[in-house]
């Protein structure tokens, strides 16, 4: 009878013990679900702009011209491109994109873009800190303004072109472009 009793008792004990170890794993997976941690080989997506943040965010962005300039100032991102003798309007209308949907799209905390595209004459020129281009392009685009978040995800590049957009993106031709690139189409 006390040999049953023991045989029971470890029965049971062993039972126990299988059950608490093959619950440990999910009890583990949960815990590491709900702990707050930073990501720092997994990325994350960033949707707010901060000054803490400010050039992970534009890293993000595949732009054919160089950043000369970024402001970040109470929800007003302000950047100045630089354009080099080889880029066409093209890359310059892409780039200008690109952050139009960085700006209103991928992020929400942004409440005007500022951006202008500086043509510089050599690349020793770009990366000299002092030095400032010729102004080429310059848009001075609101979150507020009519549509604009349905339309992004939808453009193209050409159609930054067009005159429409032209005037709803507050787009400002220079004469510099005008002798590089033409006018715009009317």
């Amino acid at each position: 009878m006390r040999a049953g009793k023991q045989l029971m008792t470890a029965s049971i004990v062993a039972v126990t013990v299988t059950l608490i170890l093959s619950a440990v794993p999910r009890l583990e997976a949960n815990m590491l679900n709900h702990r707050n941690e930073v990501a720092v080989f997994r990325p994350e997506p960033l949707s707010r702009i901060e000054n803490g943040n400010l050039v992970d965010v534009l890293i993000g962005v595949p732009l054919k011209q160089p950043i000369k300039k970024v402001v970040w100032n109470h929800a007003v991102l302000s950047i100045d491109l630089a354009v080099g003798a080889e880029d066409s309007s093209a890359h310059i209308t892409s780039d200008l994109l690109q952050m139009l949907q960085l700006a209103f799209i991928q992020t929400e905390n942004v409440s005007r873009l500022l951006i202008r595209f500086l043509e510089y004459d050599s690349p020793r020129t770009i990366a000299t800190t002092g030095s400032s281009g010729k102004l080429l392009l310059a848009a001075d685009v609101r979150k507020s303004d009519r549509n604009l978040e349905g339309y992004l995800p939808f453009m193209n590049p050409k159609d930054m072109m067009e005159k429409e957009w032209r005037e709803r993106l507050r787009l400002t031709y220079t004469e510099a472009w005008i002798e590089r690139f033409g006018l715009p189409p009317q």
